[in-house]
Formats: C-alpha cells, sequence, structure tokens
C-alpha cells in the first residue's frame, strides 16, 4: 500500500461535548472524522462535507455507546478527502467500516486490539480482587465486637461465661477508644471504586465479544 502521511488533527474531543464544537465543524465543514474508544481503538472512520451533521447522525447507529472520543481532520476537497479516509480505513483498520477494510488487514488489527483488551481486563479482574479484599479487611475493622453475656447460672460454666463477657467488653471499650468515622467513608468509597470497576469490567467484556464476533465473520 502507498504510504500517505496523514496531516495531524486539527480537532479531538470527547463525544458528548460535540455540541461544544459545532461552531468549529460548522466553520471547517469538510472532513475525515475518526471515532474511538476510551481505549482509543478506531471504531468507525469516515468523511463528509458537513461533519457536524454526520457526527449528529452516528448518534443513532448501533455502537454510539461505544464512542468515547472524536477526531477530525478539516478537508475541504472532496477528492483528497476519499484518498485520506481510504488510507486511514487500511491502516487502522476500525471495527465497523465493513465494507472497505480488506479481511486480512482487518484480522490483524482486531487481533492486536484483543489482546490489548485482554491486558485490560486481567488488570481489571486483579483490581477487582484487591478491592474486594479491602472490603472485607475495612468491614471487620469497623464492625464492633460482639458481647458474650453469661446466662446467669452458677458453677464453672458460669465463672468462664463471665470471663468471656469480661473481654468483650474490653474488646468493645478498645473499639470505640479506635473507632474513626474517617474509616466508614474509606469503606465506602471502596464499595464506590468496586462497583465501577465491576460495571468497567461488564462493559469491556461485551467490547470483547463484538470484537471477537467480528473476527470470526
Amino acid at each position: 500500500m502507498i504510504k500517505i502521511k496523514l496531516p495531524d488533527f486539527s480537532l479531538q474531543f470527547n463525544y458528548r461535548d460535540l455540541n461544544d464544537f459545532r461552531d468549529d465543524l460548522m466553520t471547517f465543514p469538510g472532513g475525515i472524522y475518526f471515532l474511538c474508544d476510551k481505549y482509543q481503538n478506531y471504531l468507525y472512520i469516515g468523511k463528509s462535507k458537513n461533519t457536524y451533521n454526520r457526527l449528529l447522525q452516528h448518534r443513532r447507529s448501533k455502537f454510539s455507546d461505544e464512542v468515547s472520543e472524536v477526531k477530525v481532520i478539516f478537508e475541504d476537497n472532496p477528492s483528497y478527502r476519499d484518498i485520506l479516509e481510504t488510507y486511514a480505513i487500511m491502516e487502522f483498520g476500525p471495527l465497523y467500516n465493513i465494507d472497505k477494510v480488506y479481511k486480512d488487514n482487518k484480522g490483524s488489527k482486531v487481533r492486536e486490539i484483543l489482546s490489548f483488551l485482554y491486558e485490560e481486563e486481567l488488570y481489571l479482574e486483579e483490581r477487582i480482587s484487591d478491592l474486594r479484599m479491602m472490603r472485607d479487611e475495612m468491614v471487620t475493622e469497623i464492625t464492633p465486637p460482639t458481647i458474650s453475656r453469661p446466662f446467669g447460672h452458677f458453677g464453672e460454666d458460669s465463672e468462664s461465661e463471665s470471663l468471656r463477657y469480661r473481654d468483650s467488653l474490653e474488646a468493645l471499650f478498645l473499639f470505640r477508644e479506635n473507632y474513626d468515622i474517617e474509616d466508614e467513608y474509606e469503606l465506602q468509597e471502596i464499595k464506590r471504586e468496586l462497583e465501577e470497576t465491576l460495571e468497567e469490567l461488564s462493559k469491556l467484556r461485551n467490547v470483547i465479544r463484538r470484537y471477537t464476533e467480528d473476527l470470526r465473520v
């Protein structure tokens, strides 16, 4: 394939901030746009004489929920837009440019992306394991000890129960002396991060499944 140097990106922004860049996109309407996921993998590359309107239309596409970042190269010349778009698609093998991506090239790109995604999945799994351990340790640390109350009968068992009761009271007093409300806040923060990480892992696995299915096509 002929080597072409792509121009630097004219704009880069979060997809949810599209309306904030409306004036820029309307001032230079023609261009090539790159839709990326949160891991900077290319999902779709396209061209348009009205890039802003085209990006609005992508909000109704089947993969819109995966789009995190948009990159745009301004280009008024329709012929050059065609060349740049085709070259960029061949170079980056975006997942959803089915018609223009050569199968061998796309397979290579998808495997490369999957390799990265599997590494990210492993990292998230290890982080979840660490967070669960931290949560359990923190719960144990801030849970007050149980009071062992004597049953009230006499004999050796009664004396042993009284000792356990005394020890449990001492443990409770010690717990109260060392209690810190900041530990409660830290536990809530750990739970929040754990919940967010579990959600992120679920989304990542959905992305991995889609790339894997695409590789089988």
